[in-house]
Order: structure tokens, then C-alpha cells, then sequence
């Protein structure tokens, strides 16, 4: 009797649900309230959002949430299905930062050179990585210019180039046919008038990632740091 009152008592135990686990959220930007961007937050605990505050979170899915005070709760829980802790991590160490390294998306917004249009623009004044969506052709931009110029591309070593005459006021260009898109494809990249050259190194974006938050973290890992911000400034 004894034994199978045992027996019943496991089966119970091995039947009973176990409380579904704590994920983790991170905050990606935040006014009136003492939380920090880059702060990572149990999404089961209790937060105070006064009135007038708000701020916005990234769960482990990939999922966004904007929060507005006032509010007191737990900023939300989501299932097992699809939950990465990876991109908490990744998300919370490119938007925090190492102190001397950290800007805040709000800073990028109000930045001294005009910023890039868009995430997925490649930025003809920055030399190194940019990422741009697999299977699409890229967009090329300038800083506004009243003046008409030439963009002269070269695929490198020896690959293809092109010139490409933009008009005055034009400050998007598609990529020319006859340079190869290619993944870690470099490229030399001048727009007449300017001192120098940009050499752009091409990250092409996997089409097979779910969200924009872990687009932004595939490429903070590519080295598209200032890409990656700007796609989360605009979420």
C-alpha cells in the first residue's frame, strides 16, 4: 500500500506543470522613469511607470512593447515558443555599451552630421561593414548636396565599375548593374567633390531572421553597428 501511495505521488509530481520560467526584456529607450537603455528586466516583475513616462522593450521573440505611465505591473510574459536569450544579451550590450563606447539612440537622433535616412541605406561617408537585406538591390546614399556629381564604384580587387551621374539635390542611388553583389564583397566607393574615398564592405542580411531586433543583433555582430541602432532608434 505503502509503495503505491509512492507510486501515485511521483506520477502526481511528474503531471504537475512547472511554473513557467522568468524571461528577460531589455529596454531600448526610456523617458521620466529610472530604467536605462541597455537595461535588461525580468519580464515578470513588477515595474512603476509614473504618468507622463514611457518607455519601450524588446522581449526574448523579438517582440516590442511600448509602455506608457502611468502603469504598475509586469511588462509582460511571453511562451516558450521562440524565446532566445542570445538576443537580450546581444541587444543589451549594443544599446548599453562599455561607458566610454555607449550613445544613446536619442543622441544618434540628434546627431552633428546629418544622419543616413534609413537603416537600410549604405552610407557612401562611412567606410567598413554595411548590411543590407539579402536578395535586394542596395541603396546608395550622400549627405544632401545642392550640387550635381558622380559616384565612381569598383568592386575590389579587379571586379567591376561603374560611374553613375547624380543629379543636384538627389541624395539616394541605386546600386548599379554592373557591380556583383556579393556577401563580404569590398568595394571603392567615390563621389566627386569629396577628399576621400569610402571602402564599403557588403554584410548581406539572412532573409530567414524573424524580426527587425534580431536583424539588429545579426548586424551589431557583423560589425553594422550604426545600422543596428538606427533600425531599434525606429522601432
Amino acid at each position: 500500500m505503502r509503495k503505491a501511495l509512492s507510486l501515485i505521488f511521483v506520477v502526481f509530481l511528474a503531471m504537475t506543470p512547472e511554473p513557467a520560467a522568468a524571461g528577460q526584456m531589455v529596454v531600448i529607450e526610456a523617458s521620466g522613469v529610472n530604467l536605462a537603455p541597455g537595461q535588461m528586466i525580468d519580464d515578470a516583475k513588477t515595474i512603476e511607470i509614473p504618468v507622463g513616462a514611457k518607455i519601450t522593450l524588446i522581449s526574448e521573440s523579438g517582440s516590442v512593447s511600448v509602455i506608457e505611465g502611468p502603469y504598475s505591473g509586469a511588462p509582460g510574459k511571453e511562451g516558450a515558443g521562440g524565446a532566445d536569450n542570445g538576443l537580450i544579451a546581444s541587444l543589451a550590450q549594443l544599446i548599453g555599451g562599455k561607458p566610454a563606447q555607449s550613445a544613446a539612440l536619442g543622441l544618434m537622433r540628434a546627431a552633428k552630421n546629418e544622419p543616413s535616412p534609413s537603416a537600410w541605406v549604405v552610407d557612401l561617408r562611412r567606410s567598413g561593414s554595411q548590411c543590407v537585406k539579402a536578395g535586394e538591390k542596395p541603396v546608395l546614399w550622400r549627405a544632401a548636396s545642392q550640387k550635381a556629381a558622380t559616384l565612381s564604384l569598383r568592386a575590389l580587387p579587379t571586379g567591376g565599375k561603374a560611374n553613375v551621374k547624380i543629379a543636384a539635390g538627389t541624395d539616394q542611388i541605386a546600386w548599379p548593374d554592373g557591380v556583383v553583389i556579393k556577401d563580404g564583397g569590398q568595394y571603392l566607393a567615390r563621389v566627386s567633390g569629396n577628399a576621400t574615398a569610402s571602402k564599403l564592405v557588403l554584410r548581406l542580411i539572412p532573409a530567414d531572421l524573424p524580426t527587425d531586433p534580431h536583424r539588429a543583433a545579426w548586424m551589431a555582430d557583423m560589425g553594422c553597428t550604426v545600422q543596428a541602432k538606427a533600425l531599434l532608434a525606429g522601432l
